[in-house]
């Protein structure tokens, strides 16, 4: 089995002790805590973790590890390798807020979900470069003055950076969760929605208008404009007048329905008991026709992440969840066929409505939208014969 850390000559014993103590504690520091519910994600405390403390033992390993290949004096090293981690996190908790708005001009894509494993791996590149770039004036004073120069400090800023992201990285991704991304087969097409199709209904992303379309893209018709300066926030669906029927409707900001948009939809929807469907998913399967089902996990009031199950047991889960990439789940509707139509957004891209089959795991965007609401032909069944 490889060494997790490299092998250092017997002859620095001493320092050799002390700098392997200093990769153990942080190698147990940097292990995975689990966080559940309310807690926040454990990428949510990933991040404050290493916000806050991690940059301190990042820094003690960074500056005994360049000491060592660089022959620098340790103790000056590690102080300023504690200082460069802090100022380049104060720096970059700026300047990388728009790192992804310029990856999605280097990778253009839209919808968002097109294309982002692209710009989350040059953000992630961009990031190392960035540390690189503000820590080395910090490593170019590390030498002795008579060692010091510009060229050198770059050398050992890209070293450092270089051995602290091959710890992040891992960690990070043990953290985060990509499923959507991972569990998924990505399409473009929407050829494998179910027969028959089921009629979507979703506040567009560009306009804040209200549209229409069918699970298979298709019939695409703008339903009402928002009024100037009052955006529409949310839809939900309440019983309509004649039997069979659904009356399509704008809420406030509460969710509560304010604004009755349209009459007597032909179809059936799941009126969650009465209550706003804006965060809560409706399920329109016929009873008893499918094993699958699924499980949302919350945090501050919105849906980070979907475990799909069948007969009961865990299958994969669905999220999109890591340091550059913070999407949420919402308005999930189970729809028969085992598809399943659900919202994806977050604050750096506009929200997505997606089509999703759970066995079959393919996965496409339906619209540029958010919190939609599905309308789901009756089926009726056929007579008996006499």
């Amino acid at each position: 089995m490889k060494l997790l850390f490299p092998a250092f000559p017997p002859a620095k014993a001493g320092r050799l002790s002390t700098i392997r103590r200093t990769a153990f504690v942080l190698f147990l520091l940097l292990l995975p805590a689990a966080a559940y519910a309310d807690a926040g994600t454990p990428m949510m405390w990933a991040t404050a973790f290493h916000l806050v403390i991690g940059n301190l033992f990042i820094g003690i390993f960074e500056g005994l590890l360049v000491a060592w290949l660089f022959h620098l004096p340790r103790l000056r090293t590690v102080l300023l390798a504690i200082a460069a981690n802090y100022c380049s996190m104060i720096a970059g908790m700026y300047i990388l807020g728009y790192a992804w708005t310029l990856a999605e001009r280097v990778f253009p894509g839209d919808p968002p979900l097109y294309g982002a494993t692209l710009r989350l791996a040059a953000t992630g590149v961009f990031s190392w470069m960035l540390s690189i770039v503000l820590e080395w004036p910090f490593y170019a004073a590390a030498p002795r003055r008579k060692e010091r120069g510009w060229r050198r400090g770059l050398t050992v800023s890209l070293v450092a950076q270089t051995a602290s992201y091959a710890l992040l990285v891992p960690y990070y991704l043990s953290m985060g969760n990509l499923g959507i991304f991972r569990e998924t087969h990505i399409q473009h097409d929407l050829s494998f929605a179910h027969r028959p199709l089921s009629a979507v209904y979703y506040i567009d992303s560009h306009d804040d208008s209200i549209w229409r379309v069918l699970t298979d893209g298709s019939d695409r018709t703008l339903v009402r404009r928002a009024p100037a300066g009052k955006p529409y926030l949310s839809l939900s669906l309440r019983p309509g007048a004649a039997p069979g029927t659904c009356d399509l409707w704008a809420n406030d900001s509460e969710g509560e329905p304010t604004t009755r948009i349209i009459r007597s939809i032909p179809g059936r929807g799941d009126y969650s008991n009465g209550q706003s469907l804006a965060y809560v998913g409706e399920e329109l399967r016929p009873a008893g026709t499918s094993s699958w089902s699924v499980h949302e996990w919350f945090e501050e009031g919105r849906c980070d992440g979907i475990d799909v199950l069948n007969h009961g047991r865990f299958e994969y889960a669905l999220a999109a969840d890591e340091v550059f990439l913070m999407w949420k789940l919402g308005c999930e509707t189970l729809l028969p066929g085992d598809d399943m139509v659900f919202d994806l957004w977050g604050d750096d891209s506009h929200a997505q409505v997606i089509l999703f089959n759970l066995h079959s795991r393919r996965l496409a965007v339906l619209a540029d939208g958010w919190t939609p609401v599905v309308v789901a032909p009756i089926q009726r069944r056929p007579a008996a014969r006499r």
